[in-house]
């Protein structure tokens, strides 16, 4: 298949494929092939959903490898001294950076309380409110977007920056990724729109009322962005 038939069916797919706005392959660093569908550029961006998870474990690890963080090892609480613990709640002194890592961290709800979280003038206190439970630590696997959310609160306070611009300077400067700005406006319309509208995106993060970004999801990404963040890892952390 050639470039002009590729572009075509995609162009002319009624399918899954009717959601690709973008292609990138990289390969030994370098943009090998590049396309683009449905009114976007190579530098447009569109919000990647939870790929912003695992940027969120790269921030992690930087921070470690910075000194900012000791270990994924150390307590979630060690990090938010002035954060109140509710009244017989004691398992959330147990929770590690790991736990949040490898999400089998435990939480008091038993679906996503989006309403209550998004709705909050600080989301990374609305999901520590939510960190911990009577059943303990059981390693269980629990897939958590909202919880995830605590993690920007720990690299914020560890770093003493705001984790936009943690991730600008230690992540996207370094792959030549264009510097990232705060959405801004957190209010139920908008975040329906962010999380529903398809059209190109400006490079940005979308953030709580303390310009906080969200930890599970929010990130806008190119696919050379992404590409660029692939190789790296395959790379084994090189950037080059």
């Amino acid at each position: 298949m050639t470039k002009n038939e590729l572009h075509k069916y995609v162009e002319e797919s009624k399918g899954s494929e009717s959601n690709i706005c973008q292609i990138c392959a990289v390969r030994n660093g370098e943009m090998i092939y590049s396309d683009n569908w449905r009114g976007f550029q190579s530098d447009s961006t569109a919000n990647v959903m939870s790929v912003t998870k695992g940027v969120m474990a790269l921030l992690a690890g930087i921070a470690v490898d910075k000194g900012f963080i000791k270990s994924t090892d150390q307590k979630v609480t060690e990090f938010f001294p002035e954060y109140t613990v509710k009244r017989g709640e004691k398992t959330i002194y147990d929770v590690t950076i790991e736990h949040l890592l490898t999400m089998t961290a435990p939480y008091k709800y038993r679906s996503e309380p989006w309403t209550k979280v998004c709705t909050s003038e600080d989301w990374t206190k609305a999901a520590l409110d939510l960190l911990g439970g009577k059943s303990g630590i059981t390693g269980e696997f629990k897939y958590a977007t909202l919880g995830i959310q605590i993690l920007s609160g720990v690299i914020e306070n560890a770093s003493g920056m705001k984790c936009i611009d943690f991730a600008n300077r230690y992540l996207f400067a370094p792959l030549d990724i264009p510097e990232h700005t705060i959405h801004g406006a957190s209010d139920k319309d908008d975040q329906f729109d962010f999380l529903m509208n398809k059209n190109p995106r400006k490079p940005e993060w979308y953030s709580d009322p303390q310009n906080t970004v969200t930890a599970g999801w929010g990130l806008t990404l190119s696919a050379y962005d992404m590409a660029k963040i692939g190789w790296m890892l395959i790379n084994g952390g090189q950037i080059r």
